[in-house]
């Protein structure tokens, strides 16, 4: 349903919802533009935006927040054609002097430089990618006078016919962003995060939209969304902490810097919410896994956390993966569905950093591990048992041997509790400080 919502410097408020929004509706606001401080249009057809882009050029000195939405679908519900597509929104800087707040969707602004200055708060984003507006090289032109911007909000903004035209430029040092979310094709993010450093302390959220194409393009996407030069996005270098996700629902890779900075990229394929493509899922979360210190090579990782099918995932991933970890003080590994076995994992912990014989194990300064997934029997006890035990031989005195916590929830389709299940988390209980194995009996859907 159309709405628009206008606010005057007294708090003053002006609605106009539950009808056609018109020329003849928006009359009344007319002789009061010039003290408007907010104005928002929402959930309008192309038809009711040209009323509103009318009210638009009246002059609007005292303005500091612009809202506008424009379902562009067809009003016969067919989706909208090119010529369907919105004109711009003009806001020359004469007529907006005080504008701080700019939110458009499904519409594209005609950005300037002078603009560009005075905004805190971007928002553009369209609900398609096919309904792109925005002119990469124009946008990526006023990057540098994005003097005073705060949050930037892209989604679905740009054509990728337009990315080769944009030559790399010096980048902008934008110190007052907090916030950055961009949804796109992945060398359209990495061509606007190169004209750009980002404070480390902001937090950056980015989204490569990779529908149609196969896992091991969809892996590569992650590392082609960043800037050509790392240096434009500091956080990089400071990670503590990485989730590698790749559940039905989503895929990701969330780090944490120590003083809980976040940086999150992740992907949208045609996997997501498909049952049928699971091995797909699998494929991408094994090259998530034996690729990820390729993706953040130079941060001081010092926590991990896997959740995803790792039944897909080869064992040489693992071992792969946790040798390029020699600070990892903190281990999670958590089965999507608690459906498969941890085996490989607790394999992978039993190799040593290098070709030594008398080198140390992989991730050598461990203190917690956590194992989620499936039990078929408490052999599996007995050799995680045998991989803690080699693990303390091989640190010997160098440092504490003891973990400070050990936690485990393996799941079964029998009953596996009694003397034999109590043996092995005593005999597993003198290699951790803190112990918590649990085997739980689980027929159907299982959650933790």
């Amino acid at each position: 349903m159309p709405w628009v919502h206008a606010e005057n410097a007294d708090g003053a408020s002006f609605d106009v919802s539950g009808c056609p929004i018109t020329a003849l509706t928006l009359e009344p606001l007319r002789p009061y533009t010039d003290q408007l401080r907010h104005l928002t249009a929402t959930s309008l057809s192309t038809k009711e935006y040209g009323a509103v882009q009318a009210l638009l050029k009246a002059t609007m000195p005292r303005l500091e927040q612009l809202r506008v939405s424009v379902d562009t679908a067809a009003e016969d519900g067919q989706t909208s054609m090119p010529h369907n597509v919105p004109e711009p929104v003009d806001l020359p800087p004469t007529r907006f002097p005080a504008l701080r707040t700019l939110m458009l969707e499904g519409v594209r602004a005609s950005l300037g430089p002078l603009v560009a200055s005075r905004l805190w708060h971007l928002e553009i984003t369209n609900k398609s990618s096919k309904s792109q507006g925005l002119a990469l090289l124009q946008f990526i032109n006023c990057i540098g006078s994005f003097k005073c911007l705060e949050k930037l909000y892209l989604s679905n903004c740009f054509s990728l016919a337009t990315v080769d035209g944009c030559r790399p430029r010096e980048p902008f040092s934008a110190t007052r962003l907090m916030f950055v979310f961009i949804k796109d094709h992945p060398p359209i993010i990495s061509r606007i995060l190169s004209a750009l450093i980002i404070p480390a302390r902001a937090r950056v959220e980015l989204v490569g939209n990779m529908r149609g194409a196969p896992p091991h393009l969809c892996f590569a996407a992650f590392s082609a969304m960043l800037p050509d030069d790392k240096r434009c996005l500091p956080v990089l270098q400071n990670l503590w902490s990485l989730d590698v996700y790749h559940a039905p629902e989503a895929c990701y890779f969330t780090g944490t810097t120590a003083s809980e900075e976040v940086l999150d990229l992740s992907v949208v394929t045609d996997a997501l919410h498909n049952p049928e493509l699971r091995p797909s899922r699998g494929e991408l979360f094994d090259r998530m896994i034996h690729g990820v210190r390729g993706i953040f090579p130079g941060s001081p990782i010092e926590r991990l956390v896997f959740v995803g099918d790792i039944d897909f995932v080869a064992a040489e991933a693992w071992v792969s993966c946790l040798a390029r970890f020699p600070l990892l003080r903190e281990l999670e590994v958590d089965d999507v569905d608690l459906r498969s076995s941890p085996n490989k994992v607790i394999a992978a912990l039993m190799q040593p950093s290098g070709m030594h014989p008398e080198a140390l194990p992989v991730c050598p300064q461990l203190e917690s591990l956590a194992l989620y997934g499936d039990i078929s029997s408490l052999s599996l006890l007995d050799d995680l048992r045998k991989c803690l035990s080699w693990r303390q031989e091989r640190l010997g005195g160098r440092r504490k041997t003891r973990l400070r916590e050990l936690h485990a929830g393996l799941y079964c389709n029998h009953d596996m509790s009694g003397p034999l299940l109590e043996k092995h988390k005593v005999a597993l209980a003198r290699f951790a400080v803190k112990t918590d194995i649990e085997v739980i009996e689980a027929h159907g859907h299982r959650q933790r």
